[in-house]
C-alpha cells in the first residue's frame, strides 16, 4: 500500500463514527395510523451524543414493505442527537412486515440503520396474555407443559377465568382441556403428544374466557423429529487437544426459533477421559459446558430429550496444534481486568490483544515454555466498556489462532421514576407525569430522553421474546450479534440494582456471574463474526450490512470498494481500513489523522515484552486527539491516492472536538424530501366529549421524541420534567417507555410504569374486522359491574349508517349483579352497500341515568363476489352496423352491475379518456412501480405537446413522477444493476428495462445520469465477448432469467439503443442477433424480429430494420382484430393476451419508423391497443409501457380529420341512444350506462351504427360481480385450499365442497391447507396465492412469519384482514408446495370469504379459482 494510501485509510480510520438506534411508539400498527419514529445518535465507542458541529450528513427515513419496495421517503429533522419523524401508513396499505431505515447520505461514519414493525388489522385484546412453552423442544411421546399468563386489558388478574387449551397436530385434535386461571393470573396446561407423529406441524390454542370476553394465546408446538439443528461454537474458535475447552452451542427447531434440548457427550474412544459430560440448553436453545478433548477421538453430542432424535450432533474436529481461550467470568465490570485462561498445546510467544472494533486497547506477550500449558491472563481494559474483542495472535505469521468476545458492563447508567399526579384515572381524564433522572448511586442528575406513552394491550400483543430492545439493549448488543431476541433480559437496570443492595462482594459477584450466564451465552453463540476475513467476494454478501453494522461503517451508495494491494484475508483490525475506500463527494470532505496501530505494529512490540501489557495511554482507543488542518500539499496527494474523479474541495470548514471536516452544503430535496420534525404528540380529549360517551380510541398518547431533565439552579432541588396528556376512551392500561443518555455517555430506559384508565361500569363490544355483503354478525358486547351495587340495565343499539340492519330486538333489559361480568349478543346482517359503517351500543341504570356508558365502534364491508366481464371491440366503419349477443348470469350480486360503450376518433382519444386514471400513486416493486411511473412519463410528455390540459393534472403528476422515480432508484442492488426488491442479485433484464426506463423519463424530468451511466457499466460488465452475448445470473430471484437467451438479448440490445451507446459497443451482439433471426426456430417469431428491427433502426442501419419489417409483414401474421401474433414468448414470459399486446406494440413501433409503407397495417393494429384499453391498463406493466409507447409515438406520426355523422346504440332491437358529432371533435364518444336495458338471465343483443363519419375504433363492456367463479384453463398453477373444522380421519372428504358450511367454536383455531402446483414441465416465473378468509375469523401473523423463515414461499402480506397473498420467484418443474394457514375463529356469526385464486403475476388474465369458505362461527355461551 502506498503511503498516500495508508494516510487516507488512517484518517478514515479516526473519523467520528456514531450508531443510530431507532425506537417507534408500537411495534403493531392498523392502515390508516400515524407511525412516530424517534432516533438516537451516539458515539459509537463512548456512548456520548454527538455534537452538533461534528454531524454534516443528511438523514434520511425509507419504509418499506413486506416485498421490500419502498413505500415512503423523508428526510428527517433533528434535535441534538434526537432525530425524529412519522409516517401517516394510507389506508389501503397491504397487511405484513415493515422496515425503518435510516441513511446517512454524506454522512460519513455512521452506517445505515433499521427496524421492524408489522402492519395489520386488529382489535386490541381485551385479555393480555403471555404463552410459554416450559420447554423449546418436543418430540414424540413427550409431556408438553405450557404456562399461560393473563391480564385484563384495564389491569388486574382474571382470578377463575375459563381456559380452553386445544392441541392441534398434522390437521387433526390432539388434546383438548378446561383449566382455570389463579389469582396470580397464571395456569400451567400440560398433556402428552401422541407416540406416533408424522409431519410434527401443529400448535396450541388457548380459548380464555373472562365474563364476556374470549380471547386467544395461541403459539406453533415445537416439535423436532430425528433431527435436531445444533450450531456448535468451540469457545476461542477450535477445540485443541490435551487441554481444557469450553464449548458453546445453539439449537434450533425448523422454524428457526429456539429449542430446548438434554444431552450427553460421545466419544469415538471407548478409553476416553471425557465420560458422563451432560450437556443442556439454558436460554434461547443456547448452553455451554467444558471437555478435554483427546488424540484419535471424535465426539458427538447424543439427544436425550427431546425424544426421537436419532441423529446425533457432530463435533468439530480437535486440533493437534492450537490455544484454547476461556473466559474466567460472564462478564465483567467496568475497569475490571479481563481474567481469561489460555491453554497452549505447543510452545511459543504469543501476542494478545483487546479490541473494541477495529481499535486496539491493549496488548500483552503471553510465552509458553512448554506444550500443554496453562496461564491467566488478566487485561486492562482503560475505561472501555460494551462488547470487546481478544484474540490471540501467532507472532511469526500475523495470524490469528484464536478470539472471543465478551463484556464489560458501563461504569454507571440513568435510572428514571415516573411519578403521576393521581392514583387512579378514568376514560378522558387529564394526566401529568413527573419524569425524574438519577445514576446508580442515587445522585440526581441531567439527561436527554424520548418518551412513548401507548397502550399496553398492544405491546403485549407481540410475544415477549420478539419485542423490541430498549436504548441500552440497541447500543451495546444489537449490532453486535445476530439475533436479539428476548433482549431485555440481558442488560436489565433491576439486576444491577439488586447486586448493589448486597453486602456480602463475594457473593454478589457470584450472582452476578450466574445471573449474566445468558448474556455469555448470546456472545458465545456468534461465531459468524469470529476471524472476518476480506477477501475479494466480502462486499458482494448479502448479509454484509451486519457487519457494516457491528464495525459502525459507512459507504455511500455510489462508490464501489477496489483493491489496493493488501493481502486477502485480512483479519479483523484492519477490516475496517480496507473497507474504507471511498472518493470524497461533493456534499462532504474528511480530514483527521490518527495514531492507530496495526496488527504488525502490535506484533513488532510484542517481541520485546514477555508478559508485560502495553502502554493503555498511547492506544486508548474512544479518545481522538485534534489534529490541525491539512496543507495544500497533503490535499493534493489524497487526490492522488483515489483512484477517482471529480473531488470537490470546499472552502469553509467546520470544526468537531477532535478535528476539522470540510464540507460544502447539498443540494435542494424535492419538497416530499424535504425534512420533518415530529416534535411532540400529546392526545386531546373532543372539547364537546361527554362523560360515558367514548368514541376515541387512539392507541398512543403522548410521545416525544426529546425532552430534557434539567437541574435546577439550587444544586439540592432535584431535576425533572413533566408531561401532561388526556387519556383516550379505551378502558385499558398505557405503558411508559422511556430511553434516555447525557453528555457524561450514560444510558437509560425505563418501561415499568403503566397508567390504569378504569370505569366502575362499563361495557366492550366486539366486531369483526371486515364483512361482506350476506354476512350475518353476532356481536358479543361484554358487560362489567364493578359496582358495590346491582345495576338495573338498559341495553340499546342504533345503527349510525347505512351498512347493516339489525335481527330481532336491538334493545335488552336485565339486572347486571354487582362484581358481574357477562355478555348480551345482538345479531345483523350485512347490505349490500361498500363503505365503513358505525355502530353505537348504549347502556343505562334505569335507577340512576347518570350511570352510563356509550361506544361507537367502527365496521368495514368489503365486496363480495367475484369480477365478470363481458367484452367486445373493433373498428366501426362509416355507415355501417356492428352487433353482438351475449347472455348475462342471473345470480348478478347487488349493485356490481355496469355497463361502458365508448368510440374514439383517435387513439390518443382512448388515452386521453384514462389520462387521468394515470395519475397514480406509486407502489410496489421495481415493476409495479413502473407500471405508474412509465405511464406517468407518457402523460407528462402528452402535456407537454397538447394544449387545454388542466393544470391540476400536470403538478400532481409531476409530483407523482418524482416520489416514483425515487422509489425506482432504491431498488438499485448494492454490487450495481437493479432487481424486483432491490435484493441481491440484480437481474439483467430488469436492469434492461430500467435503463430504457430511466432514459424516457429524462425528457420530462431531471435524473440521475450518474446512476444510469452506472448501470450501463454494470449491464455491460454482463457481457461476455467470446460468446457475443449478455449472460444471466440464474440465481437472480426474479422469472426473467427464464426468458430464452435470444429473447432476453434481443432486449437488453433493445433497451441500451434506446439509450444513445455507440454502436461499437453492441456489435457482436447485434451480429448474433441477425444469425439467430435466420434460424428456423425464430425467423417467424415477431416479437424477436421487431426488437432487433428497432435496434437497429436506433444504430442508423435503416435498410437492414426496413428490411425486417417487411419480413415481419410477410409472414402475414396479422389477425382479424388488428393484433399481431406468431410469437413465442417475450421478455416477461407473457402468455395470451399480454403476449399478443406486447407484440402488437413492438411490431406498431418498429413499423412507424417507416409509416408511410405500412400506413394500412400500422393503422389496423392501432385499432386493436384502442380497443383492448381499460382505464390506461393494457394488461401487465410491459403490456402497458409498450402499448403507450407505440400509440404515443403514432400520435406523433399520425392525425385525421373529422367528419360529422352519428352513432346510434340499439339494445334488444330498440333504440336506447343516438350521439351526434363535428368535423372538430377530439375527444371519445361515450354512451351512458344502459344496464336497465339488460336482461339477466337471458340473451341480449347489442347494435352500434355509424351514420356518415369515419371510421372509429369502439369498446363495449359488461362488467359485474357473480358467486360462481370459473378457472381458466389456460392457468398454468393448480390450488387447491381447504378449510379444516374436522379431524380428516373422520371424514377424508372434508370440505371438497366448500359451498357447505363449516361450522367452529368462538375462540378456537383450526386450519386452511394450501396446495401450490405448477402444472408444467417447465420453471414458472413469479406466482401468486391469495387465500380469501371469512369475516369473523383472525389469521395468526406469527405461524406466517415462521414459515417465511422456512423459505415456504418468499414473502407475504395481507389486504384488509380477509386476503392473504403469497409471492413465489418462481415454480419449479411439476413442484407441489403444501402448508397450512393458522386461523382463529373471533367473533360469531355465518360468513363467506372472498374466493381464492392463484395465478402467474405477468398472466393474470388465466387464474385458478377455489370456491369462497363458509363458516358459522357459534357463540360460546359461557
Amino acid at each position: 500500500m502506498g503511503n498516500n494510501e495508508s494516510k487516507l485509510l488512517k484518517e478514515y480510520t479516526e473519523v467520528e463514527r456514531f450508531t443510530v438506534h431507532i425506537s417507534t411508539d408500537k411495534h403493531t400498527y392498523k392502515p390508516g395510523e400515524k407511525i412516530f419514529i424517534r432516533a438516537i445518535i451516539l458515539d459509537a465507542f463512548n456512548h456520548k451524543p454527538f455534537e452538533d458541529s461534528m454531524y454534516c450528513g443528511s438523514p434520511f427515513l425509507k419504509i418499506k414493505g413486506p416485498k421490500n419496495d419502498i413505500l415512503f421517503e423523508k428526510r428527517l429533522g433533528r434535535d441534538k442527537n434526537f432525530l425524529s419523524g412519522s409516517w401517516e401508513i394510507p389506508k389501503t396499505t397491504s397487511g405484513g412486515e415493515y422496515t425503518i431505515e435510516i441513511i446517512h447520505k454524506n454522512g460519513r461514519g455512521i452506517p445505515n440503520s433499521i427496524r421492524k414493525i408489522t402492519v395489520k388489522s386488529y382489535s386490541p385484546p381485551r385479555l393480555k396474555n403471555e404463552l410459554e412453552f416450559i420447554q423449546k423442544a418436543y418430540g414424540a411421546g413427550d409431556e408438553v407443559k405450557a404456562s399461560l399468563f393473563v391480564e385484563r386489558a384495564e389491569g388486574g388478574f382474571p382470578e377463575g377465568a375459563n381456559v380452553t387449551a386445544i392441541a392441534r397436530l398434522d390437521n387433526e385434535e390432539v388434546y383438548r382441556g378446561d383449566y382455570k386461571i389463579d389469582k396470580n393470573g397464571k395456569c400451567l396446561i400440560s398433556f402428552k403428544l401422541p407416540e406416533n407423529i408424522k409431519e410434527g406441524i401443529g400448535n396450541l390454542n388457548c380459548s380464555i374466557q373472562d365474563g364476556g370476553v374470549i380471547e386467544n394465546a395461541s403459539k406453533t408446538l415445537p416439535i423436532i423429529l430425528k433431527k435436531l439443528d445444533v450450531n456448535i461454537y468451540p469457545e476461542g474458535g477450535d477445540l485443541v487437544n490435551g487441554v481444557k475447552c469450553g464449548v458453546y452451542f445453539e439449537a434450533t427447531t425448523p422454524t428457526g426459533d429456539p429449542a430446548d434440548f438434554e444431552g450427553i457427550l460421545i466419544s469415538s474412544n471407548k478409553e476416553d477421559i471425557n465420560k458422563n459430560i451432560t450437556i443442556k440448553t439454558i436460554h434461547e436453545g443456547r448452553g455451554r459446558f467444558e471437555f478435554i478433548p483427546q488424540s484419535n477421538s471424535e465426539y458427538s453430542i447424543q439427544i436425550i430429550k427431546p425424544s426421537g432424535i436419532t441423529i446425533p450432533i457432530n463435533l468439530p474436529k480437535s486440533k493437534e496444534k492450537g490455544i484454547s481461550l476461556i473466559s474466567n467470568k460472564k462478564s465483567f465490570k467496568y475497569n475490571e481486568p479481563i481474567s481469561i485462561t489460555l491453554s497452549s498445546s505447543f510452545k511459543g510467544n504469543f501476542p494478545v490483544c483487546l479490541y473494541k472494533k477495529e481499535k486496539l486497547i491493549t496488548s500483552k506477550n503471553v510465552k509458553f515454555n512448554q506444550a500443554n500449558t496453562t496461564q491467566e491472563i488478566k487485561l486492562n481494559t482503560n475505561g472501555n466498556d460494551g462488547v470487546l474483542r481478544i484474540t490471540v495472535w501467532e507472532k511469526q505469521d500475523i495470524q490469528p489462532i484464536c478470539e472471543r468476545i465478551i463484556f464489560v458492563h458501563p461504569n454507571d447508567e440513568i435510572l428514571f421514576e415516573v411519578i403521576a399526579d393521581k392514583s387512579s384515572y378514568c376514560p378522558g381524564d387529564t394526566v401529568t407525569l413527573t419524569i425524574k433522572s438519577k445514576n446508580k448511586q442515587g445522585k440526581n442528575i441531567e439527561c436527554d430522553f424520548g418518551i412513548t406513552i401507548t397502550d399496553d394491550s398492544i405491546y403485549k400483543m407481540k410475544e415477549k421474546r420478539e419485542r423490541p430492545a430498549r436504548l441500552p439493549s440497541m447500543y451495546f448488543l444489537e449490532n453486535e450479534v445476530e439475533h436479539l431476541e428476548d433482549c431485555q433480559i440481558y442488560l436489565s437496570p433491576e439486576r444491577d440494582k439488586n447486586e448493589n443492595e448486597n453486602e456480602n462482594e463475594n457473593e454478589n459477584e457470584n450472582e452476578k456471574n450466574e445471573e449474566y450466564e445468558e448474556l455469555d451465552l448470546l456472545l458465545g453463540t456468534q461465531g459468524w463474526r469470529r476471524f472476518i476475513k476480506i477477501d475479494n467476494n466480502l462486499f458482494q454478501r448479502d448479509d454484509k450490512e451486519k457487519f457494516e453494522r457491528m464495525l459502525v461503517l459507512y459507504k455511500n451508495e455510489d462508490i464501489n470498494e477496489i483493491q489496493l494491494g493488501i493481502r486477502n484475508n485480512v483479519p479483523i483490525d484492519t477490516f475496517f481500513k480496507q473497507q474504507i475506500i471511498t472518493k470524497i463527494t461533493e456534499s462532504e470532505q474528511i480530514v483527521e489523522q490518527t495514531n492507530e496501530q496495526t496488527s504488525e505494529q502490535i506484533v513488532e512490540q510484542t517481541n520485546e515484552q514477555t508478559n508485560e501489557e502495553t502502554d493503555g495511554k498511547s492506544i486508548e482507543a474512544p479518545i481522538l486527539s485534534e489534529a490541525p488542518p491539512p496543507m495544500k500539499q497533503e490535499m493534493e496527494q489524497r487526490k492522488q491516492s483515489l483512484p477517482m474523479k471529480d473531488l470537490a474541495i470546499p472552502s469553509k470548514s467546520k470544526k468537531t472536538l477532535s478535528g476539522k471536516r470540510y464540507f460544502s452544503q447539498s443540494k435542494p430535496l424535492p419538497p416530499h424530501l424535504r425534512s420533518e420534525y415530529q416534535r411532540q404528540y400529546a392526545h386531546q380529549k373532543n372539547s364537546l366529549r361527554k362523560p360515558g360517551e367514548r368514541s376515541d380510541f387512539t392507541n398512543t398518547l403522548f410521545y416525544s421524541p426529546y425532552l430534557s431533565v434539567i437541574r435546577s439552579k439550587n444544586q439540592t432541588s432535584e431535576s425533572f420534567a413533566k408531561v401532561t396528556f388526556d387519556l383516550n376512551d379505551s378502558v385499558s392500561s398505557f405503558r411508559i417507555f422511556i430511553d434516555g443518555c447525557n453528555q457524561n455517555g450514560l444510558l437509560g430506559y425505563y418501561d415499568s410504569f403503566v397508567i390504569d384508565s378504569k370505569e366502575p361500569f362499563y361495557l366492550e363490544p366486539r366486531l369483526p374486522l371486515e364483512v361482506s355483503f350476506g354476512d350475518k354478525i353476532i356481536v358479543p358486547v361484554a358487560l362489567v359491574n364493578s359496582l358495590p351495587s346491582d345495576i338495573q340495565l338498559s341495553l340499546e343499539t342504533e345503527i349510525l349508517n347505512k351498512g347493516i340492519i339489525p335481527i330481532g330486538e336491538s334493545k335488552w333489559n336485565d339486572i347486571l349483579k354487582s362484581q358481574m361480568r357477562t355478555k348480551h349478543l345482538f345479531e345483523f346482517e350485512v347490505e349490500q352497500i361498500l363503505e365503513t359503517t358505525s355502530l353505537k351500543i348504549t347502556g343505562i341504570d334505569d335507577n340512576n341515568p347518570s350511570l352510563k356508558d356509550q361506544v361507537i365502534r367502527q365496521l368495514e364491508i368489503k365486496p363480495t363476489g367475484f369480477p365478470y366481464d363481458i367484452n367486445s371491440s373493433g373498428f366501426l366503419k362509416s355507415n355501417s352496423k356492428k352487433k353482438f349477443t351475449f347472455e348475462i348470469p342471473d345470480d348478478i350480486v347487488e349493485g356490481s352491475f355496469t355497463t361502458y360503450c365508448c368510440i374514439f376518433p383517435s387513439p390518443m382519444a382512448n388515452l386521453q379518456e384514462s389520462m387521468k386514471s394515470l395519475i397514480r400513486e406509486p407502489y410496489g416493486c421495481f415493476e409495479q412501480t413502473s407500471t405508474t411511473v412509465y405511464p406517468l412519463t407518457m402523460a407528462q410528455q402528452y402535456f407537454k405537446t397538447h394544449v387545454g390540459v388542466d393544470p391540476s393534472w400536470i403538478l400532481e403528476s409531476s409530483d407523482k413522477l418524482e416520489r416514483g422515480y425515487k422509489r425506482l432508484i432504491g431498488y438499485e442492488c448494492k454490487e450495481g444493476g437493479f432487481s424486483w426488491f432491490g435484493n441481491s442479485p440484480a437481474s439483467e433484464a430488469l436492469t434492461a428495462m430500467g435503463i430504457m426506463e430511466f432514459t424516457d423519463l429524462s425528457s420530462v424530468m431531471n435524473i440521475d445520469f450518474t446512476m444510469l451511466n452506472r448501470t450501463k457499466n454494470w449491464l455491460f460488465s454482463r457481457f461476455n465477448s467470446e460468446k457475443r452475448i449478455f449472460e444471466l445470473n440464474p440465481h437472480a430471484p426474479d422469472h426473467l432469467s427464464h426468458s430464452p437467451e435470444q429473447i432476453t438479448n434481443a432486449y437488453i440490445t433493445w433497451a441500451l439503443s434506446e439509450s444513445k451507446i455507440e454502436y461499437s459497443r453492441l456489435e457482436k451482439v447485434i451480429e448474433y442477433l441477425l444469425e439467430q433471426s435466420k434460424e428456423k426456430e425464430w425467423e417467424e417469431d415477431n416479437y424477436f424480429l421487431a426488437l432487433i428491427s428497432l435496434s437497429l433502426f436506433n444504430f442508423g442501419l435503416n435498410e437492414k430494420s426496413l428490411e425486417l419489417n417487411r419480413k415481419i409483414i410477410s409472414i402475414k401474421s396479422q389477425e382479424e382484430d388488428g393484433s399481431i401474433s406468431k410469437s413465442k414468448t417475450t421478455i416477461t414470459s407473457s402468455r395470451g393476451f399480454d403476449l399478443k399486446m406486447e407484440t402488437t406494440s413492438l411490431v406498431i413501433l418498429s413499423l412507424l419508423n417507416f409509416h408511410e409503407e405500412f400506413a394500412e397495417n400500422i393503422q389496423f393494429a392501432m385499432n386493436y391497443l384502442t380497443t383492448n384499453c381499460k382505464g390506461g391498463n393494457f394488461g401487465s406493466t410491459q403490456s402497458t409501457v409498450l402499448a403507450l409507447k407505440a400509440i404515443l409515438k403514432f400520435d406523433i406520426k399520425n392525425s385525421k380529420m373529422m367528419k360529422e355523422g352519428s352513432i346510434e346504440l340499439k339494445i334488444n332491437e330498440e333504440s336506447i341512444e343516438a350521439i351526434g358529432f363535428d368535423e372538430k371533435h377530439t375527444g371519445p364518444i361515450l354512451f351512458p350506462d344502459f344496464c336497465k336495458e339488460l336482461k339477466k338471465g337471458k340473451e341480449n343483443t347489442v347494435e352500434l351504427e355509424m351514420i356518415d363519419g369515419i371510421g372509429m375504433p369502439y369498446v363495449f363492456q359488461v362488467n359485474l360481480t357473480t358467486n360462481k367463479p370459473k378457472s381458466d384453463k389456460e392457468c398454468l398453477i393448480e390450488m387447491k385450499s381447504k378449510l379444516i373444522t374436522t379431524n380428516q380421519n373422520e371424514n377424508e372428504n372434508q370440505n371438497e365442497n366448500q359451498n357447505e358450511i363449516q361450522k367452529i367454536k368462538q375462540g378456537e383455531s383450526t386450519e386452511i391447507e394450501v396446495i401450490i402446483r405448477n402444472k408444467t414441465d417447465k420453471v414458472l416465473p413469479m406466482s401468486i396465492a391469495i387465500i380469501g378468509l371469512p369475516g369473523g375469523m383472525e389469521v395468526r401473523y406469527e405461524k406466517l412469519k415462521e414459515m417465511m423463515k422456512q423459505e415456504i414461499f418468499a414473502f407475504f402480506e395481507m389486504f384488509g384482514s380477509r386476503e392473504l397473498v403469497f409471492y413465489w420467484y418462481n415454480l419449479k418443474e411439476k413442484e407441489e408446495i403444501k402448508f397450512n394457514i393458522d386461523v382463529i375463529a373471533s367473533v360469531p356469526g355465518i360468513y363467506q370469504g372472498p374466493s381464492s385464486r392463484a395465478y402467474i403475476y405477468y398472466n393474470n388474465e388465466y387464474k385458478c379459482w377455489n370456491e369462497p369458505f363458509k363458516i358459522e362461527i357459534i357463540p360460546d355461551e359461557r
